[in-house]
């Protein structure tokens, strides 16, 4: 649904040949997304044992993102919702293009590689706040903003900036601590 969304929102129209519909919609997780949220909100304080919890809050919602689509032995699992993983991941795909999209016809800045959620833009700075060519209001730790991860040197980072096939040079960039 939300790649269908976004799909509407740029005025291409596809043809769907087959689809799992509901008529009833709920929002199941919205307690446990809160609970999570909050207990992002509170440890973001800047201390290092708070930052390690919160890391470990982060965990918590990643695995449990996850199992909803558990491969392995899903009929012991309670929460195996598959349709709710892919409908998660699709949203937050759909919601990153979005701001891409955003960016660059505002300010006409393109990333010159995406690996998930992963934007990587070109900068002089490598200052976050500064390198970061969105609204400000957009950029920090919280959920659904993005954050500043690593920094490479584009000529040093070439080889991975070819075009063709998958960006793998996240791994080769420098944490940013």
């Amino acid at each position: 649904t939300p790649t269908m969304e976004l799909a509407h929102e740029l005025g291409i129209e596809l043809e769907i040949h087959e689809a799992w519909l509901w008529h009833e919609k709920g929002r199941v997780l919205d307690s446990w997304y809160k609970r999570m949220k909050e207990a992002r909100d509170l440890l973001d304080t800047g201390d290092e044992d708070d930052s390690a919890a919160r890391d470990l809050v982060k965990s918590t919602y990643v695995a449990g993102i996850g199992m909803l689509d558990y491969r392995g032995r899903h009929d012991q699992l309670a929460i195996w919702a598959p349709h709710r993983h892919d409908h998660i991941v699709a949203k937050s795909r759909a919601n990153i293009l979005r701001r891409i999209l955003q960016i660059g016809e505002a300010k006409n800045r393109w990333p010159v590689a995406i690996e998930k959620d992963a934007i990587l833009y070109t900068s002089d700075s490598i200052e976050g706040v500064d390198a970061w060519p969105g609204d400000p209001k957009h950029f920090g730790r919280g959920l659904g903003q993005f954050k500043y991860e690593a920094t490479a040197q584009v000529t040093e980072h070439l080889e991975f900036l070819t075009g063709s096939g998958p960006y793998r040079g996240k791994s080769h960039m420098q944490e940013l601590i």
